[in-house]
This record gives C-alpha cells, sequence and structure tokens, in this order.
C-alpha cells in the first residue's frame, strides 16, 4: 500500500456521515488498514521478530538463531529456515512478508490486528 492511498484511507475515516451505508464503508477502511500495517514495508529485524513472538537462542560464540514454531531465522548467515524446506536464503525482507509467511503457515503472532486498527 503506498502512503498516499493510506493517507487518504485515514482521511476517509475523519469524515462521514450517520448513514449505514458510511457506517460500511468506514468499517471496510479500517479492515483495509488491519490488514495493511503502516511498518508493513520496514525491514525485519531482529527486534522486532522478538516482539512478534520469536525466541532468541544462542547456538555459538557470534552465533544465535530467533525461532517461532518451527521458523527460524539464523542471525550469523541472515538467512530463513523452516525444518521441512531447510536453508532459504532469499527468505521474507520486509515485515509484511513475513506477517503473511506466518498467516499461511497457520504460525499465531503477538500482534493485534484490533490494536493496529485503533491506532489509525
Amino acid at each position: 500500500m503506498t502512503p498516499e492511498f493510506r493517507r487518504q484511507l485515514e482521511n476517509f475515516l475523519c469524515g462521514g456521515g450517520n448513514s449505514k451505508a458510511w457506517k460500511f464503508a468506514q468499517s471496510l477502511v479500517k479492515i483495509i488498514l488491519a490488514d495493511h500495517p503502516a511498518d508493513e514495508d520496514e525491514p525485519v529485524t531482529e527486534a522486532w521478530l522478538i516482539s512478534i513472538g520469536f525466541v532468541r537462542h544462542e547456538t555459538g560464540v557470534g552465533c544465535w538463531n530467533i525461532y517461532l514454531d518451527g521458523m527460524n531465522f539464523c542471525g550469523h548467515r541472515k538467512q530463513w529456515a523452516w525444518p521441512t524446506v531447510g536453508p532459504w536464503k532469499n527468505g521474507p525482507r520486509t515485515r509484511g512478508e513475513v506477517r503473511r509467511i506466518c498467516a499461511a503457515l497457520g504460525i499465531q503472532l503477538k500482534e493485534n490486528k484490533h490494536e493496529q486498527q485503533s491506532e489509525s
């Protein structure tokens, strides 16, 4: 989602009327914004992964992995891996990509969409 489109959607929530159609339209905008957080295109960082439920595990001197339900990121090699797939060097690079992959794999993240929705 482009920043301009996000801004337009957020502005749509500021105005309005009281009709059922208007309230329905606003609820759709809230759903769209909740499914596309503002940080969607930001890079994945260790701190962000931990904040959404991944757990850091030291594997040796200067080597660490971050795990969540079998999905892990090797900090030393800078690559993702899954037990059934193996290493994936060109894995997810953005927060949105991580969210979509976790959703597809049925991995629950700590993020709360209702909190994101109310922030908009």
